[in-house]
């Protein structure tokens, strides 16, 4: 199965990575290597992660790398990273999504 990641989920990770590498470059490069591994694995495993609890649809599911949340939507052929969201936070449309990482 494909695996693609959205615009909004890239630049999502991208933040995400900085903000880690503030305090902790090296933390942001682990996390990093987590999230491709994780992100590899959906094309063969896509159920691997659970459902979305404030979605409740078993299309959208998300792996959690702390402290994020990877939420992905399963469609015909494919897995879709849709968006990094920080753990304590609850999901939105990322479309919404002014906070920062």
């Amino acid at each position: 199965m494909k695996v693609e990641w959205s615009r909004h989920a890239e630049d999502s990770a991208a933040r995400a990575a900085q903000f880690i590498a503030r305090d902790k470059p090296d933390a942001a490069l682990e996390w990093l290597v987590a999230v491709r591994e994780s992100v590899a694995a959906l094309g063969r495993f896509p159920n691997m992660g659970r459902v979305v609890p404030e979605i409740g649809l078993p299309e959208f599911r998300e792996l959690v790398i702390p402290p994020y949340r990877l939420v992905y939507q399963i469609l015909k052929g494919r897995v879709v990273v849709v968006a990094v969201r920080h753990a304590r936070s609850s999901w939105r449309d990322p479309a919404d999504d002014t906070e920062s990482t």
